[in-house]
């Protein structure tokens, strides 16, 4: 799952706390030595480990029910609900650890990215990826199931 929340329609506009989000994720996973975009890597990695057959697949996972297609307002939904309940967690710790924040900003922001998760007029997402098993690996006879 990558941290930076888009849009195809322009509702993320620079400044605002989407926007913000995936930039702030980032910075908190470099200052505590930990890529959180991991998406742009991983079937590489997998292919460096000796396994073959790999195969990448990419979708949405909306923000909220904005969308009009019935599976993606479920996803969509899940991921609000994922996200309310574990932005907290995420980001109270990363954010005054590793980034000098205090405790009364990080909730203030949190309060704000809720709000704007909710708000309707954004039409934002995430991309997400599957790598679906089996994999083969090359230099063995052992098989991923």
């Amino acid at each position: 799952m990558n941290p930076m929340p888009k849009s195809d329609d322009g509702s993320i506009v620079p400044g605002d706390p989407f926007d913000q989000c995936g930039k702030l994720a980032k910075r908190a996973g470099e200052a505590f030595g930990k890529s959180l975009m991991i998406e742009e890597t991983m079937e590489d990695d997998i292919r460096k480990a000796g396994f073959t057959d790999v195969v990448r697949r990419k979708f949405k996972w909306p923000f909220g029910a904005w969308s009009q297609d019935p599976r993606l307002k479920e996803i969509g939904t899940w991921n609000l609900i994922m996200w309310d309940r574990g932005l907290e967690g995420w980001t109270l710790r990363s954010f005054t650890k590793h980034m000098g924040w205090t405790y009364e900003g990080v909730q203030k922001w949190n309060n704000e990215m809720r709000q704007t998760m909710r708000d309707p007029k954004y039409h934002a997402y995430q991309d997400g990826y599957t790598m679906p098993s089996p994999w083969k690996r090359s230099n063995q006879s052992l098989t991923m199931v």
